[in-house]
């Protein structure tokens, strides 16, 4: 099982805040197709708006999706790459910001917004 470290919503935001670029990905595997790719604040802030997730796991609670994901989002900041989030089945989401999968709150808007986002 991977180190526990708790979802933690507001350092996603924090990242957010802190990139200047935003690339979607097909999928985490190496070679996956890229979707999307922008520079635009509107885009991050887009994102910043559709992320309500759950302060989930409770303490001593670990949730992990069996999948390797769907659609890839990589959160870049000054030429750095600075998060790795992947979608699952639009419920919840894995950041490498934190150990365990994340809920999300409002899927519709979630899968909206990506929906919106793939050239």
């Amino acid at each position: 099982m991977p180190e526990y470290r708790r979802v933690t919503p507001h350092k996603l935001h924090e990242a957010i805040d802190e990139a200047d670029r935003l690339i979607i990905r097909e999928s985490p595997m190496p070679e996956s197709l890229l979707l999307f790719d922008s520079r635009d604040r509107g885009d991050l802030e887009g994102l910043k708006k559709v992320f309500a997730l759950l302060e989930f796991p409770q303490p001593g609670v670990f949730l992990h999706c069996m999948c390797t994901g769907e659609e890839q989002i990589l959160l870049y900041s000054k030429g750095q790459e600075t998060v790795q989030l992947t979608n699952h089945h639009g419920t919840s989401v894995r950041c490498n910001l934190w150990g365990s999968d994340a809920r999300i709150v409002h899927q519709e808007k979630w899968l909206a917004w990506l929906t919106q986002h793939r050239s």
